[in-house]
């Protein structure tokens, strides 16, 4: 008698649990937004005076942060959480990093200096750098000078 009456319960439980699940109101769509439209890149040539103006604001989140890398110069906003004011990489931000990124410095005397000097194995570091910058950021120039 009381293993029908545990039985009965049993199935009880599970008619309502199969029941809420058909019953349940289907769930309301999310409204998605659109994406953001893509603002066009006009490559242009920086020297380093030029470059040296983006280096973003802390007061301005909307100024641009531009890093060059191998002679590409990369519009790396988008990381302004590590590339902006007061962050560990903003020593390349508005400067060539190529130097430092070949030797994994962050040494502000390493930046804007030229690559000749770089090892291989450091050589082979920085196109591994530019191959993840290639792939992360668009690039919006070139670097001449």
């Amino acid at each position: 008698m009381w293993l029908e009456s545990v039985l009965l319960l049993i199935i009880t439980v599970l008619v309502v649990l199969i029941a809420r699940e058909f019953l349940r109101p289907a769930p309301t769509p999310r409204k998605v937004p659109p994406p953001a439209p893509k603002k066009e890149i006009v490559l242009r040539d920086f020297t380093r005076k030029e470059l040296a103006k983006y280096k973003g604001s802390a007061t301005d989140p909307d100024e641009p942060i531009y890093i060059a890398v191998k002679g590409d110069v990369y519009d790396v906003s988008q990381a302004r959480n590590m590339y902006g004011p007061g962050t560990g990489y903003n020593v390349f931000a508005g400067h060539d990093a190529s130097y430092g990124l070949g030797t994994y410095s962050l040494d502000p005397e390493n930046v804007d200096k030229p690559i000749d000097t770089l090892t291989a194995s450091e050589m082979d570091l920085l196109n591994e750098w530019k191959q993840k910058y290639d792939m992360k950021y668009p690039i919006v120039g070139k670097l001449v000078d």
